[in-house]
């Protein structure tokens, strides 16, 4: 969220089904004359597009390298009115029903196979709001997750990819892929709150970057975004599902711990959360979706 707008106004919304009206507001973006004034009128609104915010970035980003890496961090710029296309503006569309389809599937497949589709569709959005914030980078569009997870090792975050332009679309502090950070799998389920009513509290407070986790390869405790957490999160249980089956498996049988009784809770919460706060920061206001059961 921009930190320079103050306290965010909020929005509740009471609907029987928030999951499908987060969802419905996402598709807003399947639109390819919605999504072209929304980024005109985003463009021109300096509430959402502060100047501030990108200065501070790329100097923090700049005041925290050495020379001998600076070549493997991108400094972004806003997206401006003379970058939108009709390529551009397709491409936006279609992430965002990539993004949805993708989780409709994903809904129906079980715990062995889900996390695979749920990523990609998480990295569809992350990509939608990635092409609504920054300025297009010529012979750059194509890029990796920017996380690795080889067996033994806890997943590293590298210097460059889809998760550290999503991450500089909500965070000026870009420590977590100038670091190089990593974090064990176990302790990014237990790092903050679990369930999806707690989230959505501290979405409703601005308080998505409290939570505290251990960074592996500096041994010393570090704050996470809770965004950040969710998709290095996924991105871990989607590489097991797909590339090491045989050891997720074991975590699914809870053979050997009880992991797999927190990794479905929070999956559960990721499931519903994640979308929200993409909403709140493309709209720079906090939405707040509740079933009326739950004012009673």
């Amino acid at each position: 969220m921009n930190p320079f707008s103050g306290i965010l106004p909020k929005q509740s919304i009471y609907t029987n089904n928030p999951e499908q009206e987060i969802w419905n507001y996402i598709s807003d973006f399947e639109s390819e004359y919605f999504v072209n004034n929304f980024v005109r009128k985003r463009i021109s609104d300096p509430g959402n597009f502060h100047k501030l915010f990108f200065s501070l970035l790329n100097k923090n980003k700049q005041s925290n390298i050495s020379q001998q890496i600076t070549k493997d961090i991108e400094n972004l710029s806003p997206i401006q009115s003379c970058d939108l296309n009709g390529n551009l503006v397709s491409e936006i569309a279609n992430n965002a029903r990539q993004a949805h389809d993708s989780y409709i599937v994903a809904k129906e497949l079980p715990m062995l196979s889900r996390p695979i589709l749920l990523l990609y569709a998480f990295e569809k959005l992350a990509n939608m709001l990635v092409l609504l914030t920054f300025k297009t980078q010529e012979g750059k569009g194509n890029y990796f997750h920017g996380l690795t997870y080889f067996k033994q090792k806890p997943i590293e975050v590298k210097s460059k990819g889809l998760f550290q332009r999503f991450h500089d679309c909500y965070c000026f502090d870009p420590s977590i892929y100038i670091e190089k950070r990593a974090f064990k799998l176990e302790n990014l389920v237990n790092a903050g709150h679990t369930s999806h009513m707690e989230i959505v509290n501290l979405m409703k407070n601005d308080s998505l970057a409290t939570s505290r986790i251990i960074n592996e390869n500096a041994s010393v405790e570090v704050s996470i975004h809770e965004l950040d957490r969710e998709f290095i999160f996924l991105f871990g249980i989607s590489t097991l599902a797909r590339c090491r089956v045989n050891e997720w498996n074991d975590i699914l049988s809870g053979r050997n711990n009880d992991l797999i009784l927190k990794i479905q809770r929070y999956l559960q919460s990721v499931q519903l959360s994640f979308p929200n706060p993409i909403l709140n920061i493309l709209y720079d206001k906090i939405f707040l979706f509740y079933q009326p059961t739950q004012l009673s």
